[in-house]
This record gives C-alpha cells, sequence and structure tokens, in this order.
C-alpha cells in the first residue's frame, strides 16, 4: 500500500500505526457505505443509532482527509484540488449550486450535498494512497462482515426472510429483498474481481475466500430477485472473459456505454415497448415494466413543464410534497404510482427530478471525459471500472444508483477517480510498503 514520503526522524511504530489506523478508517468507510448496520440498528437503537453511524462515518473522512493532508496544522486541508480530478468537481459545484438555488429545505439540502461531496472527495483521497488490488481487498472485507451477518439472519424466519407475492424471500440485514439482492449481487461481483487479480497474479485465496464467494452467490438466489441476478451475471462474465487476457485488446467504450445505452434504453421503453403490447401481453408478459412506463412518461411529462433544467434539488425531490402531489394527481390513489413516495426506479429520470438537464449534463460530461483515454488504462484498473460500470449501468435501468453516501456512489467516484489518476501526465511520488 502506499504511504507518504518517509521522515527518517518519526519512528517506525509510529509510521506503522498511522497506517493501520488509515487502513482500519477505510474499511470502516466501505463497511457503512455496504449497507452496515442495517436492520441490525433496530435491535440495538433503531434510528438514533443509524444516524450516530452516519455521522461519526462522515467526520471520520473529514478527520483522515485533513491529518493526512500535511505535516503540520498550518498545511492541513480538506480540500487538495489536483488538475486531473476537474470533472469531477464540477459535478460537485453544479449540484451544490443548482440544488441549493432550487430546494424547498435548505437545511435538509445543504447537508445532502455535503455528504456526497465528501463520499466524491473521499474516493479521490482513497485513489491517492492505494491501488486497485487494495480497495478490492478493502472491499472482501468489509462484504464479509456483511455476508457473515446475513448468514446468521438465515436461520431467522421472523427476521431474515419476506413474503413477496407468495413466495418465501431472503432479506438478510437489509429492509426488502431487491435491496438484499442489489447488495449481494456488487458484492459478488467486487469479489470475482480481486479473484480476478489473484489469478493473474498467479496466486490463489484461502478457503475462507471461496466459502463467503459460495455464500453470497446461494443467499442471491435466496433472495428471488432477478433484476440483481442479471446486475451480477453480466459483470461477472465480463471479469471473466477478462481474466485470459493480459492486456487490453478492445476495451469497451464505457462512457459512452453508460450515455447512450442509458438514453436508448429509455427511448426504447418509451416508445417502442408500447407497441409491442399485444404481443407481449399473448405472452403473459408486462409491456409497463412492472408499472414503470406510465410512471416514466408522467415524470417527463411533469418535468418539461416545470424544473426542467435544475430539478427540485439533490435528493429532494421525493421530500417535495408539492412536486410529489402533482405527479401523484395523474394516478389512481389506490395504484401503485399514485401512492409511490420514493424512486423514479430510473437513474436517468431520478437524475432529473433532482438535477434538472443541467446536473444530467454534468454528470455525461464527467463519466465521457474519465473514460476518454480507456486504452491507456492498466488492465487491473479497466477490470475495476468495466465491473463497477456495468452494475451501475444494469442497475441504473430500472432504479435509481445515486445517494449522499451509499455504496453505489462511493464505487462510481472510486472508478472514475481510478480513471482520472491514471490519465495524469505523472503519478504522484511515492513508496510502496
Amino acid at each position: 500500500m502506499q504511504t507518504p514520503p518517509l521522515d527518517k526522524n518519526r519512528p517506525v511504530k509510529q509510521i506503522r500505526s498511522s497506517a493501520a489506523a488509515r487502513h482500519l478508517a477505510v474499511l470502516c468507510v466501505f463497511l457503512f457505505a455496504l449497507g452496515f448496520p442495517g436492520r441490525l440498528a433496530d435491535l440495538a437503537g433503531g434510528s438514533r443509532l443509524n444516524m450516530l453511524i452516519q455521522y461519526g462515518i462522515f467526520a471520520l473522512q473529514i478527520l483522515f482527509m485533513l491529518i493526512t493532508s500535511g505535516s503540520d496544522l498550518m498545511e492541513m486541508k480538506v480540500i487538495d484540488l489536483k488538475k486531473e480530478y476537474t470533472p469531477m468537481y464540477l459535478l460537485l459545484g453544479v449540484f451544490f449550486v443548482t440544488s441549493m438555488l432550487v430546494t424547498h429545505d435548505h437545511a435538509a439540502q445543504f447537508i445532502a450535498c455535503l455528504r456526497f461531496s465528501v463520499t466524491a472527495l473521499f474516493a479521490i483521497w482513497i485513489v491517492q494512497w492505494y491501488d486497485v488490488k487494495h480497495i478490492l481487498l478493502f472491499t472482501f472485507r468489509a462484504q464479509a462482515v456483511i455476508v457473515l451477518l446475513c448468514l446468521a439472519f438465515l436461520f431467522l424466519p421472523s427476521q431474515g426472510w419476506a413474503i413477496v407475492d407468495g413466495a418465501r424471500c431472503f432479506t438478510g440485514i437489509f429492509p426488502g429483498k431487491n435491496v438484499c439482492g442489489a447488495q449481494l449481487a456488487f458484492g459478488l461481483t467486487m469479489q470475482v474481481a480481486l479473484l480476478r487479480v489473484y489469478w493473474v497474479e498467479n496466486k490463489q485465496p484461502g478457503l475462507f475466500f471461496y466459502a463467503i464467494l459460495l455464500a453470497q452467490l446461494v443467499m442471491l438466489i435466496l433472495c428471488r430477485a432477478m433484476g440483481s441476478l442479471i446486475s451480477a451475471s453480466i459483470p461477472i462474465a465480463a471479469l471473466l472473459v477478462l481474466s485470459r487476457r493480459q492486456h487490453i485488446f478492445n476495451p469497451l467504450p464505457l462512457g459512452w456505454l453508460y450515455v447512450l445505452g442509458s438514453v436508448g434504453f429509455l427511448f426504447f421503453a418509451l416508445n417502442l415497448m408500447p407497441l409491442a403490447e399485444p404481443l407481449l401481453t399473448a405472452l403473459g408478459k408486462d409491456a409497463t415494466l412492472t408499472g414503470r412506463i406510465p410512471m416514466w412518461q408522467q415524470h417527463i411529462s411533469n418535468m418539461l413543464s416545470s424544473h426542467t433544467f435544475t430539478g427540485y434539488g439533490f435528493c429532494m425531490y421525493w421530500k417535495n410534497e408539492a412536486a410529489v402531489e402533482v405527479f401523484h394527481l395523474a394516478f389512481d390513489e389506490n395504484s401503485w404510482a399514485g401512492s409511490m413516495t420514493t424512486g423514479a426506479h430510473n437513474e436517468l429520470i431520478e437524475l432529473w427530478l433532482d438535477t434538472g438537464l443541467i446536473g444530467i449534463a454534468a454528470y455525461f460530461f464527467m463519466l465521457l471525459a474519465a473514460f476518454r483515454r480507456i486504452r491507456e488504462m492498466p488492465l487491473n484498473v479497466y477490470a475495476f471500472c468495466l465491473a463497477v460500470m456495468l452494475g451501475i449501468f444494469i442497475k441504473g435501468l430500472t432504479e435509481r444508483t445515486h445517494s449522499p453516501a451509499s455504496y453505489w456512489t462511493l464505487y462510481l467516484f472510486l472508478t472514475c477517480a481510478l480513471a482520472f489518476k491514471h490519465q495524469a501526465p505523472e503519478p504522484a511520488s511515492s513508496i510502496q510498503s
């Protein structure tokens, strides 16, 4: 792992202890982002404990960015701007400014934008200290804790399971089967990415590694979440194909894949699927994607008439009672769309609701800039970016992925930060420990 330049006057024990503290801090951040403590908080304090952990992790991120930014108090700074990460800073600035201008709740908006910004800055901080293998190792260790906790819930019929559409589905420490399935799918993908690194190094992980891998796969199947199975299988298949290569031959243009794929999917769903409704109905298929298409159409209609370019504020649309009421008026009050209070079930629609077309433009610009020189990436970096971006792309087609501090947000920024880091003309000098 990377460490700062060695100070000859600094005791070796102190150097090692500071590195250990840094490793522990990163592990804690990853563990929280991946979903800890989940429903365990309900057993030990509920929302109060969750809030305490959230702001404890938030403070921990700021603390370590501060104490590692300089050798004395006068040199410390949370934001150490670097030119290569400019598109990420631009995204944060656009989200922050436009959201504060249009929000109905400035206090809550400021907190949401601040936490989102700190998540992004901490991701940049992480890639300055750790390479892809160590990021994947931290991910595996944090995910192993989640998996072990979920395994304990496997044997608690009243806690770890739920009946959904007449089927018994595993939920683990999470509030629902889809949340649990998405988390396990992501963890499984990241573990296969780490396994690929081991294979490239001609190494084999231990028995515990494979036990966690198997446990995740079994629990993912028990969730009965088909979308999660798909969002795991495609990135994993890509990683397994990539594991046989020593360098990048024809890398996928990840930025354009996300932009064109996400926009193209919405165009297809909104314009072509309704034309095939008679055929799909005859085949017993739902041409509305479980009610999503009418909901997306209404959101688009509403956004074209109000807040088109700015949205309602980052993560604030569903907290704006007036905006949600306008949406509900288009549906029967007893229907799913007429009573739901969170989630547009598509990442681009959700981003539009929150940040407007200006925010979407900044988001697309960041992704396209991050992956514009993808052929120059080291293979390990490309493999990590491929796994994360495919997962985010597939998940985002039918669900939202952005929030102030979720694992989707953290790993999106880790991916972009790694991509930008390897576009820099000269890497920062460091020594390896």
